[in-house]
């Protein structure tokens, strides 16, 4: 997320969106059976909320917080008390809140996670941006940045096992991630002009977190974005970088699709991109997420988070669905979003070699790819290649300051 704000308040409404692919987003994750020892606190979920794991349209209703979206209080909130997190039998408190959150953000279950994606309302996008604000909050006892000290606030954490469901439901959202409202507009969801699907627009300044000293009452101010926060939470967590990793990448290589070279070797926007647009916006916007996680995997191994990189980096190939590319030819129909992070892999045999968790060598990849396929002259492709590395390194050195000085 770390070049948030780049493309503005103008690429919020009449976007259109790609070609329809979709394959299994989420790994299956097991629904694990759980009961409480005798004498700990266990949540007893009736039987009309255990439900809602498997009715999308009535979870969806009853998560959302209609106008008040965004204050972090409704039924979002409740529904994701740590009181709720051990389940006295069934599934286990993650499985279940994992599968309700799913299918009020998605408009599907889990288990048809793998099919065509439903086209996001308004009601899910809402229930999407109360997620982030209850569990990317700032806590005394949250998984919190370093760079946030403890305040007197509520303490939201992520419960162990929920993260993968998490993922799955900001995947679906890929295109609110890299591109989010950069506006002090009182907006939390809007439907695209031309489509009518809906996004989640998170404000990339966040909220003002004022923390006093208990010692000398000296105060400090910062500010607090939600989202990056909730994905720094989860990303530790294998399936769940992996989810967001091949989402991301799978975002990327969409924009390629989208991309056409004129009779000149000039490029130009096709379908799914706003008017206007060229390789020298496009491609830094590819970068953002890749760049971040970047980012935050190697921080995490910097800091201990990750305690064995390697036993990471296995499980997180385990966990990824493969390798993107763009098309050969531009797609002429639109895509509902979730669809973006359901697309199907590059056969293994166009693939070759490709570096998963290498960012800015996996993207270099995938323009070369596309730059033959597409007969985009050599001349053409040298300053896209210096673009596509300077936006990569660019991005994180802002990250890294971004992260450290906020």
């Amino acid at each position: 997320m770390a070049a948030w704000g780049v493309a503005g308040f103008r690429r919020v409404v009449g976007r259109g969106l790609g070609p329809v692919v979709s394959l299994a987003l989420l790994v299956p994750m097991g629904v694990a059976l759980w009961r409480a020892e005798p004498t700990r606190t266990c949540w007893d979920a009736p039987e009309e909320i255990a439900a809602l794991a498997h009715d999308p349209r009535a979870a969806t209703a009853r998560l959302d917080p209609g106008p008040d979206t965004g204050n972090g209080t409704g039924a979002v909130a409740d529904l994701l008390a740590p009181r709720h997190w051990v389940t006295c039998a069934g599934p286990s408190g993650p499985d279940l809140l994992g599968s309700i959150l799913v299918a009020a953000t998605t408009g599907q279950t889990v288990d048809d996670q793998d099919g065509p994606a439903v086209v996001h309302t308004e009601a899910m996008a809402s229930v999407l941006y109360d997620i982030v604000e209850v569990l990317g909050a700032p806590g005394r006892d949250a998984v919190a940045p370093p760079r946030l000290r403890p305040w007197d606030g509520p303490s939201p954490v992520v419960p162990h096992g929920l993260e993968p469901y998490l993922a799955t439901v900001l995947a679906a959202y890929v295109t609110d991630l890299v591109d989010p409202l950069d506006s002090e507009l009182p907006l939390r969801t809007l439907a695209d002009g031309e489509t009518g699907e809906a996004r989640s627009l998170f404000p990339f300044t966040g909220i003002d977190v004022v923390e006093v000293d208990a010692e000398d009452g000296t105060t400090t101010q910062s500010r607090h974005p939600a989202l990056p926060t909730l994905v720094e939470r989860i990303a530790p967590h294998p399936q769940a970088f992996a989810i967001l990793h091949d989402a991301h990448r799978a975002y990327a290589a969409h924009y390629l699709d989208h991309l056409t070279v004129a009779d000149g070797g000039e490029l130009m926007a096709g379908v799914g991109l706003p008017p206007g647009t060229d390789g020298f916006e496009v491609l830094p916007e590819m970068t953002t997420g890749l760049v971040e996680l970047a980012h935050l995997r190697g921080r995490f191994f910097e800091d201990g988070t990750i305690e064995d990189p390697a036993a990471f980096d296995a499980a997180v190939g385990e966990h990824s669905r493969g390798t993107y590319l763009a098309v050969a030819d531009p797609p002429t129909l639109p895509v509902a979003t979730g669809d973006l992070a359901r697309r199907a892999p590059s056969p293994a045999a166009e693939v070759g070699d490709a570096p998963v968790l290498e960012g800015r060598d996996h993207l270099l990849i995938m323009l070369e790819r596309w730059a033959e396929l597409r007969g985009l002259p050599e001349a053409e492709r040298v300053p896209l290649r210096a673009l596509l590395s300077y936006s990569f390194t660019r991005g994180l050195d802002w990250t890294q300051w971004n992260w450290r000085y906020s």
